[in-house]
């Protein structure tokens, strides 16, 4: 008798354990995008940086209804050009660089409409650079592996469908020699699984 009460609390609780699965507002979402990539604060003035695009694809985990916590992995293939002057001449270098973001972030839903649901997000991300490639010289460029970088955006969701706007600055230098840092402008797109 003791052994069919124990199997029926046991089963009670596990339906109601996952009965309460059901209403977790868990999400992934793989997504890809472009994006545009500059360097930003030379320390040096005879130097000027111009942005150009790149791509990425990553996954996203987000949790919550109308405040959300988002966490992923993503790989970015970025890149930018950048002209230094001397006196006597002018040389234009043009860099790719492929990264692996860990970004960790929260936001907050700020309009819902039946299917339709807009996102204020703010993302803090830890960089892991593969490489960076001088485009012009087809060689490698001295750059540190690690960073960190702060995100800004906005979110949109379709129904399943997502798409993020958003603006990234690097807080740690990508090319110390310049005394560069990574600025970029993503637009990407998902689906919520």
């Amino acid at each position: 008798m003791l052994r069919l009460y124990f199997v029926v609390i046991v089963v009670v609780s596990l339906s109601g354990f996952l009965k309460a699965q059901d209403y977790i507002p868990l999400v992934l979402n793989p997504k890809v995008g472009v994006n545009f990539s500059d360097l930003v604060d030379f320390d040096n003035e005879q130097v000027s940086s111009s942005a150009t695009m790149g791509w990425n694809v990553g996954i996203d985990a987000r949790y919550g209804t109308n405040f959300l916590l988002k966490g992923g992995i993503h790989f970015y293939k970025t890149g930018s050009a950048w002209r230094a002057q001397d006196s006597t001449s002018q040389s234009m270098h043009k860099f790719a660089a492929h990264q692996l973001k860990l970004p960790i972030g929260a936001g907050i839903k700020v309009l819902r409409i039946d299917y339709f649901n807009l996102w204020l997000l703010a993302d803090g991300i830890l960089n892991y650079t593969i490489d960076v490639r001088n485009r012009t010289e087809k060689d490698y460029i001295d750059f540190n592996k690690t960073g960190l970088s702060g995100r800004l955006g906005i979110g949109m969701d379709l129904s399943r469908f997502t798409m993020e706007l958003t603006i990234e600055h690097s807080f740690s230098e990508l090319i110390p020699d310049l005394s560069a840092r990574n600025r970029l402008v993503n637009l990407s797109v998902g689906i919520k699984l």
